[in-house]
């Protein structure tokens, strides 16, 4: 029995959720329980996988936080105050490493490098990034250059760089992950040892998920308009809802038969609600602060197109889970979306810039690209994500 833990620095593995926590709980869930037993630290607690009715309290305290968090402006403001964060970070940090040092594993996994700043042990470590290059750049587009927290960037940054000797393998989700780590890190690849795990979707789930009459029933606009359109991302910079929300503007010129829905929320979320009305779109934007996995599924199934038009992409889970539904999928020519979409053959890649491209893309009528998507998708599943993990927890 090979006993694995798994850190990320906050929040709790779940479906619901994005981020290195999506991408725990499958792992974890998928792990065969004859071989392995598994646990979570974070700075909420440890998280114990065979203990349902405790997880789903502490599932419930976190979803309400994330909520809190994305919905209450006040909430936010204190929470992500100079003050407050530097505390945060030590606080959690501190908690997390006792945690650590009072816990019996065989394997650690790390899903953020800052669970590995303070420990220490001749035990295996692999680290698994998901940040969209450095962990400081990361915090910089959640809380912007403050001057305020320049002295913890710059600790952070050093802590980053010494901590990846402590490391026996760093797995990225994506070959763009990785060039974007290293480089905003000014370190060579070829000094540490590396690999390339592309995350991955259950495939099986989404084919049994079908909308059926009730949600139908609860989401009476999606039978309101002829052409739907769907976006799953929280409202920050890079994301770029606002350029979505531009190309919007060009389509109503064409068409104003669509429906745009948005399912996210965050420090944004004001700006876009505000930007919407001034565009004019506010009869063809619906924005959902939060929706269940299997609801955001049942979306897919429906609307017609996915677009994302993000930034410093190294892996997008929800574009392939919008491929597996079947959707037309227009994503930024960036990073990991190249990895996963052939232009034109199981998706359209587009430059952020060509408005009228991307606005005739979504008006074009749909090419059955099924064979292809099929083709490729299966290098993306759940099952070949959990057979590279395991080989690397068995070497």
């Amino acid at each position: 029995m090979i006993k694995i833990l798994f850190t990320s620095l906050a929040g709790l593995p779940k479906e619901e959720t994005g981020g290195p926590n999506k991408v725990i709980n499958a792992i974890a869930n998928s792990l065969p329980r004859q071989n392995y037993s598994v646990e979570f630290i974070s700075k909420h607690g440890k998280y114990y996988f065979n203990r349902s009715d405790d997880n789903v309290l502490k599932k419930e305290v976190d979803t309400l936080r994330e909520l809190f968090f994305n919905k209450s402006k006040i909430y936010r403001k204190i929470f992500t105050s100079s003050f407050y964060l530097k505390s945060f970070f030590k606080n959690s940090i501190d908690k997390i490493t006792q945690q650590l040092n009072e816990s019996d594993f065989d394997i650690l996994n790390a899903h953020d490098v800052r669970t590995l700043f303070s420990f220490n042990t001749d035990k295996k470590i692999i680290l698994s990034v998901h940040s969209k290059g450095s962990i400081v750049n990361d915090m910089i587009s959640l809380y912007g250059k403050r001057k305020s927290l320049q002295p913890l960037f710059k600790k952070f940054n050093e802590l980053e760089i010494t901590t990846l000797s402590k490391v026996s393998q760093i797995i990225f989700p994506s070959d763009a992950a990785r060039q974007l780590y290293f480089q905003d890190l000014n370190l060579n690849p070829g000094d540490y040892k590396t690999r390339v795990i592309y995350n991955g979707v259950d495939l099986k789930r989404i084919e049994l998920i079908s909308p059926d009459k009730n949600f139908l029933r609860s989401h009476p606009f999606l039978a309101g308009k002829k052409l739907k359109i769907l976006n799953v991302a929280n409202h920050i910079k890079v994301k770029n809802i606002d350029k979505i929300l531009y190309v919007l503007s060009e389509l109503k010129k064409k068409t104003n038969d669509f429906i745009f829905i948005n399912v996210g929320s965050g420090p944004l979320t004001k700006f876009l609600k505000s930007l919407t009305s001034e565009l004019g779109l506010k009869n063809n934007v619906i924005f959902f602060p939060i929706l269940k996995n299997e609801e955001i599924i049942k979306l897919m199934k429906i609307c017609d197109v996915y677009i994302s038009l993000s930034e410093r992409v190294i892996f997008d889970l929800v574009i392939l889970e919008a491929l597996a539904s079947g959707m037309k999928v227009i994503a930024s020519n960036e990073g990991g979306n190249r990895e996963v979409i052939v232009d034109q053959f199981n998706g359209y890649l587009v430059d952020l810039s060509d408005k009228d491209k991307i606005v005739n893309l979504i008006l074009e009528e749909k090419k059955d690209l099924s064979e292809n998507i099929k083709s490729t998708i299966q290098k993306y599943s759940i099952e070949k994500m959990i057979d590279e993990y395991i080989k690397v927890y068995e070497e």
